[in-house]
């Protein structure tokens, strides 16, 4: 048990990421990502919605027909949207206002029904939430990374607007890291997250490549000696 419970914190987080390994979810991950704290409020309520929704399909899989499977995990993951979305109406409105479509449209999120079909409905509460933990925190962390990129070079700062999520408190949490006259608009805009992602995926398959080399066993040499006959 403790091995599966390991396999999935290592799928979500690395092996198996959603953004970075099957490539779902890039419309919130390329639209929202031009600054730390919209990627992190999509992050975190994409998160919500996932764990929630994993958690939903998971108890109710034994009643639900298989014919009618789809349209009910949507319904279930609509009504979570919805609360996610009066949510962050009444306590972060300027967050909300600054995301848009892009709150509803976690409903379309091809992450959350995938992880609904392939593995909520085959397993338990607790795995299918645990499940949903990971990939949300995998997908939080790519564009939270991507938004950090996008944001400095782009405006030279991090945690712009943070109290857009947090509160007012979190206006001092703002740090100027370049001191840019004109930033570099191809940070900002959809082309450059689109590069952004790119060297990102590069990245891992390099790193992946480079841990495998490592790991693989060293190959045998195997020693011929010469047989000397005398005549």
């Amino acid at each position: 048990m403790i091995e599966q419970y390991k396999d999935i914190i290592r799928q979500g987080l690395w092996s198996n990421n959603p953004a970075l390994v099957q490539i779902l979810g890039l419309c919130p991950v390329l639209a929202v990502t031009s600054t730390v704290t919209n990627a992190m409020g999509l992050g975190v309520a994409t998160l919500l919605v996932l764990v929630g929704s994993n958690v939903c399909v998971s108890l109710v899989r034994q009643w639900v027909p298989n014919e009618v499977r789809i349209p009910i995990y949507v319904m279930i993951i609509a009504s979570l949207v919805t609360c996610v979305q009066l949510l962050m109406n009444a306590y972060t409105y300027g967050l909300y206002q600054s995301l848009g479509i892009f709150i509803p449209l976690i409903v379309t999120n091809c992450v959350i029904i995938g992880r609904a079909e392939a593995f909520a409905s085959k397993n338990t509460a607790p795995l299918a939430a645990l499940d949903g933990l990971m990939m949300g925190l995998g997908f939080t962390a790519v564009l939270l990374v991507l938004g950090g990129l996008r944001e400095l070079l782009g405006q030279g700062t991090l945690f712009d607007g943070a109290e857009l999520l947090l509160g007012d408190w979190a206006s001092s949490l703002r740090i100027d890291v370049l001191h840019l006259d004109n930033g570099f608009l191809l940070a900002i805009l959809p082309p450059g997250a689109f590069i952004g992602l790119g060297l990102m995926i590069a990245a891992k398959n390099w790193l992946d490549s480079r841990l495998a080399a490592l790991k693989a066993p060293a190959p045998k040499v195997e020693v011929t000696r010469a047989r000397v006959t005398s005549l």
